[in-house]
């Protein structure tokens, strides 16, 4: 749980000072950061990421998935590997079920279920732990980012439509009532 306290990643988001969540209270920054992940150039190796890189998230035993975009592929880092381990895609760029168009972002369930944002195929693929191909559960939209709550629900930030839907209620929960800067808005 500490993770997520210095994992932030293209989007941050800084809380009010009268916000008190307890996540990051007491949360310091080490300035000799330790590359947990990648580090070794652009390619295709498993300690290597391509050009592009997206999403990331952590879960609870400090695994850390990477969206790596570029290679097409989800990539999984356990606590002291060396190198990752390809969990989603890496079958070249497609639409099969075991492929992916620009892999966006990635949640990961308490039970390793992922979820997965494949942006120009429009989908939102769920893949079962140690799965080898994705079912698609949302198609037609231009994903964004991917979050998962304490619950189970997926939110998904949906680009062109300004709004973040709550799945699998299928609920608009955030913007969804075009693009500004009112309350309603994204």
């Amino acid at each position: 749980k500490q993770l997520i306290c210095f994992l932030i990643f293209f989007y941050i988001v800084a809380p009010s000072p009268q916000t008190d969540d307890g996540i990051c209270a007491s949360a310091t920054w080490n300035r000799n950061g330790l590359t947990r992940a990648g580090g070794n150039d652009h390619g295709t190796a498993l300690n290597q990421f391509g050009n592009i890189i997206e999403g990331l998230y952590v879960d609870d035993e400090g695994a850390i998935y990477v969206a790596d975009t570029y290679n097409e592929r989800v990539m999984k880092w356990m606590p002291g590997d060396i190198n990752g381990r390809i969990v989603a895609g890496g079958n070249g760029p497609g639409d099969a079920d075991n492929q992916f168009n620009y892999v966006e972002s990635v949640a990961v369930s308490k039970n390793g279920t992922m979820f997965i944002c494949d942006r120009f195929n429009r989908r939102i693929q769920k893949w079962l732990k140690d799965d080898t191909k994705g079912e698609t559960i949302i198609q037609n939209i231009l994903c964004g980012g991917l979050k998962l709550d304490n619950q189970g629900s997926l939110y998904i930030a949906i680009d062109k439509e300004e709004r973040v839907l709550k799945w699998p209620a299928n609920q608009t929960v955030a913007g969804g009532n075009g693009r500004g800067n009112a309350l309603n808005q994204l």
